[in-house]
Order: C-alpha cells, then sequence, then structure tokens
C-alpha cells in the first residue's frame, strides 16, 4: 500500500517507523521481482518488439530507468543469471543491487577460477557499497586489470573502519605556497 504525505504526517512515531520497515521488505522483494522481469525480456528478447536495440535502450526509453539505474539493474540480473542461487540474497537483502552490479562488472574482466570467483561473490554479501568497490579495486589491481593511479594525479581516500587517509602529490611551487601559508 502507497501511503499520501498527509497519512504518513498523521502517524505516530511507532506506526511511521513499522511502515517503513514494511515498506523495505517490500522493496527488496520488488526489486527481486523487477531482476527476475528483466532476466526473462532479456531471454525472449522482448527489448526488440518495443523498438529497442538493447535491453540498456529498453530500460532507459521504456522504462525510463536512468543510465545509471539502467546499469545497475542488467548487472545484477546478469550475476543472478550466472548463480541463480544469488537471487535469495537480493530478496534478504544480503546482496544488494549496487554490490551485485560492480561484483558481476570486475568478475567479467578478471582471470580466476570458478572457485576464486565464488570467493569474491560470498564476500560481498552484506557489506557496504564503498567497502566492496574498494575491494573488488584492489583485487582488479592485483590481477593488473586495473592500474593503480598515478603518482601525479593520485587524490586517493583509503578507508578503514574507522579511518581515512588522503594522500595529494604537489608540485614543488605549490609546496613552497603552502610552507609560505604557514609560516603566517
Amino acid at each position: 500500500r502507497l501511503y499520501s504525505l498527509s497519512e504518513t504526517e498523521k502517524m505516530n512515531d511507532v506506526e511511521l517507523h513499522e511502515t517503513l520497515l514494511n515498506l523495505r521488505t517490500n522493496e527488496k522483494e520488488i526489486v527481486a521481482q523487477i531482476i527476475k522481469h528483466l532476466s526473462e525480456v532479456n531471454r525472449r528478447r522482448l527489448f526488440s518488439d518495443y523498438g529497442c536495440s538493447s535491453l540498456f535502450n529498453y530500460c532507459t526509453k521504456i522504462l525510463s530507468y536512468s543510465d545509471g539505474e539502467s546499469w545497475t539493474r542488467i548487472k545484477a540480473m546478469a550475476l543472478i543469471d550466472e548463480r541463480p542461487e544469488l537471487m535469495k540474497k537480493i530478496e534478504e537483502g544480503k546482496l544488494s543491487l549496487s554490490n551485485a552490479a560492480q561484483t558481476k562488472h570486475i568478475l567479467d574482466q578478471l582471470p580466476l577460477s570458478k572457485e576464486e570467483k565464488s570467493k569474491v561473490v560470498k564476500n560481498v554479501m552484506e557489506k557496504s557499497a564503498r567497502e566492496v568497490k574498494g575491494n573488488l579495486n584492489t583485487l582488479a589491481i592485483e590481477c593488473g586489470v586495473k592500474k593503480a593511479i598515478s603518482e601525479k594525479s593520485k587524490r586517493t581516500a583509503t578507508h578503514t573502519e574507522k579511518s581515512a587517509r588522503l594522500s595529494m602529490t604537489l608540485s614543488s611551487g605549490d609546496v613552497e605556497n603552502l610552507d609560505f601559508v604557514k609560516s603566517k
């Protein structure tokens, strides 16, 4: 059930909280259903019946998803198509759409065995998108698929559980200017 703004404003705190929890549960189920439907549309190549050259085009033109939303759903769908057991993880909220998409994107590029890929997939469960992206980028660099950022343009933030580090490479002129400002 969808609630109007006036209905939401009239709810007490407990009702609002409980309703939101129920909506979140429904959202997970709906996302899983969307992935299942996209997979079937893709399998049948139904997108061509609607004048679309690809599933991506169908998602953007017919379903009105943004480019990013379309890419995320299609990549997640492709991972689920390869590993149907992951649909349950999507439904349970243990695997987010974003993490599924990022994982599929990186796995397509890495020369890993089936066992190694399964281990990567297992390691993205119930983690933040930022943590998963960092771990997948590190893996891609280790496998030689992705290059580390060059020293000249390095502006990286390395995140741990409780801290962040920012490093920059400055020209000698910038360092002199910084020293001048610090001395004031």
